[in-house]
């Protein structure tokens, strides 16, 4: 048992010099757990050793910037614009050549598993498909022209491996938010991610691109099992939230609220382009709600958010959408608010 605690104690140090760059400066009592709120509130997976820890909303707050009140069963943060002079960066021709691959890749995936006849395997087919869609359904979504601007810049294009796997955005100083799906399958856990923040796919640009991600924020689950798990937050090896800003976290969320969400849909441009949506939120529950925003594959990880007086504030991930089945506007989001910590409570992990 002293050996276990011991390890736990060296694994917890050494997560905190890679996430943060310096020591911890929380003590520690015996049993492992932070003097400061000793509840274990989420479970971080490390990418290196595939190891699973308990983490207490102390250490949430130190190590992420996630703000965790247990008793008020909050989590929240502010919206922050980049500290550092955005910059356009174009591809290089290997990196054109990667990228081009993934996607072909990626929208196989998506076709499998949507089992569409005939595929879409090539822009030309998505385009003739988009346009049979736009006119039989009324089209909502419109296209990001200026990446450069609040918050266009903290929504990034997600790959993994060889593929494209979805959409996320930046949440904090080194955090990304996305769906779980996007990053663990029956395979396990994707063992690399690569995020293009403010990717204009057509020309090759981007505003940032971050990799090298250390480990994977969770519920505590071992693997998906229903939507309320589908949710992950990726941790960079270093902070990029002074290059792409962030999204405030909110406990917002109302039957007839006005949300949006931004993100790279598989079925227009062949998710080359960044496209933006507005609705609202149609049936909203403790954990989850349906909203009449049009999504599709592609975009899953992507925020749903509301504008503030200061930014733009997340209020959920997007999961699930019933658009590619009857081309209605209906996403499934999953709550990242006080209905993330509430679902901690409920499923008894805190003592």
């Amino acid at each position: 048992m002293k050996q276990n605690i011991k390890r736990i104690l060296t694994l917890l140090i050494i997560l905190s010099v890679l996430c943060t760059g310096s020591a911890p400066i929380y003590a520690m009592n015996v049993s492992g757990q932070s003097d400061k709120e000793s509840d274990y509130v989420l479970i971080y997976h490390d990418i290196e050793t595939g190891i699973d820890t308990k983490i207490t909303a102390a250490e949430a707050k130190f190590r992420f910037g996630l703000d965790i009140d247990k008793q008020m069963r909050t989590i929240s943060t502010k919206p922050q614009k980049p500290t550092i002079e955005l910059t356009e960066k174009h591809l290089t021709e290997e990196e054109i050549q990667e990228v081009e691959k993934a996607n072909i890749n990626g929208i196989n995936y998506f076709n499998k598993m949507i089992s569409l006849d005939p595929p879409l395997t090539q822009n030309s087919e998505i385009l003739s498909r988009t346009n049979s869609i736009q006119r039989s359904s009324g089209e909502t979504r419109t296209v990001v022209t200026d990446l450069h601007k609040y918050p266009y810049y903290c929504n990034a294009k997600l790959y993994s491996g060889d593929r494209w796997i979805g959409s996320g955005f930046a949440i904090g100083k080194n955090l990304l938010a996305t769906a779980r799906h996007c990053l663990q399958n029956s395979d396990g856990w994707a063992s690399s991610v690569k995020a293009y923040f403010g990717f204009d796919n057509n020309v090759n640009t981007y505003i940032y691109k971050a990799e090298n991600p250390v480990g994977y924020i969770v519920c505590p689950a071992e693997t998906m099992t229903e939507t309320l798990e589908d949710w992950a937050f990726v941790v960079w090896d270093k902070d990029i939230i002074n290059y792409t800003g962030c999204y405030g976290l909110t406990g917002a969320g109302y039957n007839g609220m006005p949300v949006k969400t931004i993100g790279y849909p598989q079925d227009l441009n062949g998710g080359n382009k960044m496209y933006e949506s507005s609705g609202t939120i149609t049936n909203c529950r403790d954990y989850d709600f349906d909203c009449d925003l049009r999504v599709y594959y592609g975009q899953s990880g992507s925020a749903v958010y509301e504008e503030g007086v200061d930014g733009a504030y997340a209020i959920a991930i997007v999961t699930h959408s019933s658009f590619p089945v009857n081309g209605t506007n209906n996403a499934l989001a999953r709550r990242i608010d006080s209905s993330l910590i509430g679902w901690f409570f409920d499923n008894g992990y805190f003592d």
